[in-house]
């Protein structure tokens, strides 16, 4: 690897690292707040809610909807 390739490399897991920081703290007020998916986006730090979503999805394997849907059917079970 040259010095340009790892320092791609570094930036890839630093932005990863943040999204995944990003992503636990929206898991934790989509399933804890009645706040509008596009809300806990912005209260997260993403820029567009489609970018929430899909970087949401690429780690949580379900949407942001879906999330909410899970952790709120798991409550009535409880």
């Amino acid at each position: 690897c040259d010095r340009r390739q790892r320092q791609m490399c570094i930036e890839t897991a630093i932005v990863e690292y943040i999204n995944r920081l990003k992503v636990e703290e929206a898991y934790k007020l989509l399933q804890e707040t009645e706040l509008s998916i596009h809300e806990v986006s912005m209260r997260c730090g993403f820029d567009t809610v489609i970018y929430f979503n899909r970087v949401f999805r690429r780690i949580m394997g379900v949407t942001p909807k879906d999330a909410r849907k899970i952790a709120r059917d798991q409550w009535t079970y409880i």
